[in-house]
């Protein structure tokens, strides 16, 4: 009779009963509240109904019963961090890695949430163990990218990237976050080739129109660029203080391009322009090493990631990989866009 409830519950959310499936199968856990398994399960059907608080306690309930349990300290952590509770999401992270060393899931997200506070060293080691595990697992290798970056590896970064976009040269986040290695490297026309591909991917993309007429101010190149933010802000007035800033700045040729000269410790990195476009010294060039600071925030409408001042894009945040989306898809990508991974569909609908 049990074992009956207990596929009635299963069968009821394969056919998207999903408040059904919760009732039945809580009235199996009152028959038999020592399954942790069931805990966690109606901890993610509690997700797929939008009860995260109801959720977490469902995680720690399994957990109290089976405690070395990798995939439920990994969920644990994305329902954490779901409700902003991001210390004890990374906490919950770490058990779960350190509860299963070979499981990707756990220390993909335990890296996610120590980029965050520029732990980049812990987090590429994480990052290097999950993808011995699982070669295509395309999520970490781009955070690998990104966190090689952090460290100041821009080779080592540009090569994780590469790897991707081999794979798939349609990878609209890849793109984006080579555009974003090489606008700090002061390689603006790379990045601006780059840019203009996530345009073809996204013609929409607002932050990349952004970066793109950053890159072409960079290059000397202003009527693209103030033509740029024209279009973005009659498509978006959301877009008004962005778009007037960097306008303003062009109409007023107040805005820094990057040297001919060869930087030297305690010499000026940059020039400004004039009205007309022109280098009041030095020359435009588009490739080359520059220093950090070469780069202001404010005018690229970025934020530094670290105290080195290292300039990130404003890309859509990583999200956390749940247990429910095994890593046994091969190679397909994981979920993107405005979500995260769900974590109850999949492994009630099968």
């Amino acid at each position: 009779m049990v074992e009956d409830s207990l596929e009635r519950a299963h069968s009821l959310a394969r056919g998207g009963d999903l408040p059904g499936a919760a009732h039945v199968l809580e009235r199996y856990l009152q028959a038999t509240p020592e399954d942790a398994l069931a805990h966690f399960q109606f901890a993610h059907l509690l997700l797929e109904l939008g009860d995260t608080t109801a959720a977490v306690q469902r995680f720690q309930r399994a957990l109290e019963l089976a405690p070395d349990m990798a995939m439920v300290h990994n969920d644990l952590g994305t329902a954490l961090e779901g409700l902003g509770r991001e210390e004890e999401a990374t906490a919950a992270y770490r058990r779960g890695a350190e509860a299963a060393p070979s499981f990707p899931p756990a220390q993909y997200n335990l890296a996610r949430m120590l980029c965050r506070r520029s732990q980049w060293q812990e987090a590429v080691a994480l990052l290097r163990a999950a993808l011995e595990q699982a070669p295509d697992f395309r999520a970490a290798r781009l955070q690998l990218g990104q966190a090689l970056a952090g460290l100041g590896q821009g080779d080592a970064a540009h090569a994780c990237f590469d790897d991707l976009l081999r794979a798939d040269g349609n990878d609209l986040e890849a793109r984006r976050a080579m555009a974003d290695l090489h606008m700090g490297r002061c390689r603006f026309a790379d990045a601006a080739q780059q840019l203009e591909h996530c345009l073809v991917l996204a013609p929409g993309d607002a932050h990349a129109t952004l970066a793109l007429g950053a890159c072409r101010q960079e290059l000397g190149r202003m009527d693209e660029a103030l033509t740029l933010y024209r279009d973005l802000l009659r498509r978006e007035p959301s877009r008004y203080y962005d778009v007037v800033k960097k306008m303003t700045s062009a109409s007023k040729g107040c805005f820094w391009v990057k040297s001919k000269s060869p930087w030297r410790p305690g010499s000026s990195p940059v020039r400004k322009l004039d009205q007309a476009g022109k280098v009041m010294a030095g020359t435009v060039e588009s490739s080359g090493a520059c220093p950090p600071s070469a780069i202001h925030a404010d005018r690229l409408g970025r934020r530094p990631a670290s105290a080195s001042g290292r300039i990130t894009s404003k890309l859509a945040p990583s999200r956390p990989i749940t247990s429910a989306r095994r890593l046994a898809r091969g190679a397909r990508r994981p979920a993107s866009g405005a979500g995260r991974v769900t974590p109850g569909s999949r492994r009630w609908r099968r």
